[in-house]
């Protein structure tokens, strides 16, 4: 119960700092999303030899 609980807590606080701050927001997912993505690309390029 204590971790939903938390959770909860922790998921209305990144709300309000989104809505406080949207273009850091965006800046991080963004961010956050070029890496993964390049990260992909290199594990695949690697593992299969391919080209993506």
């Amino acid at each position: 119960m204590l971790a939903s609980n938390s959770l909860r807590h922790l998921q209305v606080k990144v709300l309000s700092f989104v809505r406080q701050n949207p273009k850091t927001t965006f800046t991080l997912v963004a961010g956050g999303a070029t890496c993964d993505y390049l990260f992909l690309k290199r594990y695949f390029q690697q593992n299969t030899g391919s080209k993506i």
